[in-house]
């Protein structure tokens, strides 16, 4: 960083932006039901109601939810570089930061050095479709490496074996652990199934 600037935004919605996306619906409802046993379509439900009312309370507010996209996104990037005299710079993203770079290469290509991607979000990936196969396959090549490495299957032994036994005993019996609120520091309690562990 000593011969480079670093420019870091807070995307349109988020942060210091305005205007704000923020749902405080969804903490609301987080810590309202962080220590109860929901089954999975008592929380579909729950999460239904909660994206309604925070959508229908942004648009209650004037603000037009079709502006807040990849597309959009990119283009504000692009605008921001223009704006700061770069003729190009280096893009790194992280997760959805990696899709917004991705779009940024395909929209404004000339605006763009290099690009580090971590932990890629690729522009055809659709998440509502691929991310069980996603998590199948983090599982598989996890185990599947602990096996294969002397010090970690020595460590823990038949781990795979142990993590799904470990899931179904908290699916019969869910526990409660005490967690942190992280920005107030409350003590709260969480209720752990085999499905959130």
């Amino acid at each position: 960083l000593a011969n480079h600037e670093l420019v870091i935004f807070d995307q349109r919605g988020t942060g210091y932006s305005e205007p704000s996306l923020a749902c405080p619906e969804s903490e609301e409802l987080m810590l309202s039901t962080l220590d109860e046993d929901l089954d999975s379509e008592q929380s579909k439900g729950l999460l239904l109601q909660m994206v309604t009312a925070c959508h229908d309370r942004l648009r209650g507010e004037g603000i037009d939810l079709a502006a807040y996209n990849s597309r959009e996104n990119a283009a504000d990037v692009d605008d921001l570089r223009r704006a700061l005299g770069y003729d190009q710079w280096d893009l790194y993203g992280i997760s959805y930061g990696t899709r917004l770079a991705q779009t940024v290469m395909r929209d404004f290509p000339d605006g763009v050095r290099s690009v580090v991607l971590d932990s890629t979000y690729p522009l055809s990936a659709d998440l509502t479709v691929d991310t069980i196969a996603n998590m199948d396959r983090a599982f598989d090549t996890f185990f599947a490496g602990c096996a294969a490495n002397a010090a970690c299957s020595e460590a823990y032994p038949d781990l795979e074996n142990r993590f799904f036994a470990l899931a179904d005993t908290l699916n019969a019996t869910p526990i409660l652990v005490p967690v942190l609120h992280v920005f107030t520091g409350q003590q709260l309690e969480a209720l752990v199934d085999g499905d959130t562990m």
